[in-house]
């Protein structure tokens, strides 16, 4: 049995604390919540809708001393990036496994959580999107990519009107992906476009479309001046999250202590950019 503690109760991390307490191969031992929400003090069950777990839900500042008491296998976090960052400093100083689902990172607060895997010796995995089908997505661009380096990209998200990130953090993550392959400047990610200029080359297009309940739509666009690809992916609720993260949990408790992304949990095949780039390709736009 995996003992596995939960850092924060939002949207997607009520979905895991269910899946979870439904999973035979799992323990949910830990729920944490933000410092003065009202889910502190009651009963899991109580604020997922079902009958009484006996796992009161504590503030998250106390997890120094929760770990301590219920001593986890693993972490998994869901809160954001100020707090995430501050979990995983004392998650690591436990020695503990801990796989960050946090969206909205900056690219130096990414550089901070791999840096502290390093000097603390432990294991993360960071993943901003745990679906199965999202991570494939990545893998089946990055390789479009190969035989497209002169194409234009525009990727497209789509979410539900209460998520606090725009761009998604996956939006992003697959931009930065992109941008590395192909060689790109740093500024390569062009947020919308300016209304009064053509688009530039050497960029791709990152846009955010908030409305409605919509779980997460991702699209990856490659356009010429003759063709059109388009790579798409749906998720139709939350348990896809969950489905994924399971495969997460019981890769990453036998991981040596390091960085992964969630790629390397999911074991997909190494991504393009990790091979020799093809010398005949060269970047227009």
């Amino acid at each position: 049995m995996i003992k596995v503690g939960l850092i924060g109760l939002g949207r997607t991390g009520s979905s895991v604390a269910s899946g979870l307490l439904s999973n035979p191969e799992m323990s949910l031992v830990m729920a944490l919540a933000r410092p003065g929400s009202a889910k502190v003090g009651k009963d899991l069950g109580d604020i997922l809708g079902t009958k009484p777990t006996g796992l009161i839900v504590k503030g998250s500042n106390r997890l120094d001393s929760e770990l301590l008491q219920t001593n986890p296998d693993v972490i998994v976090d869901f809160t954001n990036p100020e707090a995430g960052l501050k979990n995983l400093r004392i998650v690591a100083l436990h020695g503990i496994p801990i796989i960050i689902g946090t969206t909205g990172f900056n690219h130096e607060q990414l550089q901070s959580i791999q840096l502290m895997a390093q000097q603390f010796k432990t294991t993360v995995v960071y993943a901003p999107n745990l679906s199965l089908g999202i991570n494939v997505l990545l893998n089946l661009v990055l390789k479009a990519a190969e035989f497209l380096a002169d194409w234009d990209v525009e990727i497209i998200e789509t979410h539900h009107r209460h998520k606090k990130d725009a761009p998604s953090g996956t939006a992003l993550k697959i931009a930065r992906e992109l941008g590395a392959y192909l060689d790109l400047p740093e500024d390569h990610i062009a947020f919308g476009h300016e209304r009064t200029a053509p688009r530039k080359n050497n960029t791709i297009g990152v846009h955010a479309i908030r409305g409605g309940g919509v779980t997460g739509i991702h699209q990856v666009v490659f356009l010429s001046e003759n063709e059109k690809l388009e790579i798409k992916h749906e998720s139709h609720n939350r348990a896809n999250f969950v489905d994924c993260l399971f495969r997460v949990i019981k890769w990453i408790i036998s991981a040596r202590p390091g960085y992964y992304t969630v790629e390397e949990a999911l074991g997909l095949s190494p991504s393009p950019h990790h091979h020799p780039k093809p010398e005949h390709f060269q970047i227009v736009g």
